[in-house]
């Protein structure tokens, strides 16, 4: 009984990871095995397939890219294939947080008003930063995970 459940499984046309039967997506790498099915098997005609869950490249990317709120920011480029792009980053949010304290540290010594002010700035930017770069990050690693990429 355990032979005709192996023969049912099927593999991963991309990863060739071991996929449980009747699954629309790879477990392993994410990628859609509605293609690979005979027709009718994916659903109906017109219906929306459910997108995948991003897959484990994904999610290591996109977390090295949130290290930005660290001070880190530009790992997730690297990773993504782009280190020209990330190395860039990484100096420029170094230099941007070193003048982001001497700012701050001159506004405390001079004025309330101007420091609060620039915290308040500061603070946006280094969320906002960080989390707008992991969006870039990730869709580049969602592109380069299609379906046409060879491993």
């Amino acid at each position: 009984m355990t032979e005709p459940q192996a023969s049912a499984a099927q593999a991963c046309p991309r990863c060739s990871a071991a996929v449980p039967p009747r699954s629309r997506f790879c477990w392993q790498c994410g990628e859609s095995l509605s293609a690979a099915a005979p027709d009718g098997a994916s659903g109906a005609a017109g219906t929306p397939q459910a997108r995948p869950r991003d897959g484990p490249q994904a999610r290591v990317g996109l977390a090295l890219e949130l290290g930005g709120l660290a001070g880190f920011l530009g790992l997730g480029w690297v990773y993504a294939g782009q280190p020209g792009t990330g190395i860039i980053l990484l100096l420029v949010w170094w230099l941007t947080i070193g003048v982001a304290f001497v700012l701050l540290a001159g506004a405390a010594f001079f004025s309330r008003g101007l420091f609060v002010g620039l915290l308040a700035f500061f603070s946006i930017v280094w969320l906002a930063v960080p989390l707008a770069s992991a969006w870039g990050v990730l869709g580049r690693l969602r592109r380069s995970a299609g379906p046409s990429r060879n491993r």
